[in-house]
């Protein structure tokens, strides 16, 4: 004999191939079983690195975890709190310093206007009509000779200034 046990030298190729086989199997049907767990535990593991964020590494920024992000949004949130009672305190009629006081003199300041600019729209045809006349003269040669001597007869009024002469 060779010195080797009896069952090694009793093995055959095709005893050989069928234990392959069934090993083969069995690692199938166990991974196969297993899938599902497998596919938790990453899910698991991915929520878990969620929840408590993942450290910075080179080319990647940190991502923050559920609790600092949930910080994070509750300071927030005190900031913004402030910062709407402020803007809810401008919004309502006080003593004539809120945003709200402006707005309303505001609109008080607009209606005094178009009162006015109503009341005052009788007089455009008027204004139009001199605006026309005024026009008419200025094109017309022998008026405007007539309105020249007119004035050169006028005493200079008092409260208009003499003409500069020289560099003074």
């Amino acid at each position: 004999m060779s010195g080797l046990p009896a069952w090694f030298t009793s093995i055959t190729l095709g005893s050989l191939m069928g234990w392959i086989f069934a090993f083969a199997a069995m690692f199938a049907t166990v991974w196969a079983i297993t899938r599902p767990f497998r596919r938790a535990s990453k899910a698991w593991e991915q929520f878990l690195e969620d929840w408590n964020g993942v450290p910075g590494r080179p080319g990647f920024p940190a991502i923050p975890g559920i609790p600092e992000r949930l910080q994070t949004l509750e300071s927030n949130a005190d900031r913004d709190r402030t910062t709407l009672e402020r803007i809810d305190h401008e919004m309502h009629p006080n003593s004539g310093g809120s945003m709200r006081d402006a707005v309303n003199k505001a609109v008080s300041d607009v209606d005094v206007v178009r009162r006015e600019v109503e009341a005052r729209m009788g007089e455009i045809p008027r204004l139009a009509a001199d605006v026309a006349a005024v026009t008419r003269t200025l094109g017309n040669p022998r008026a405007l000779r007539a309105l020249a001597s007119r004035l050169d007869r006028e005493e200079a009024a008092a409260d208009v200034p003499e003409p500069r002469t020289g560099g003074e």
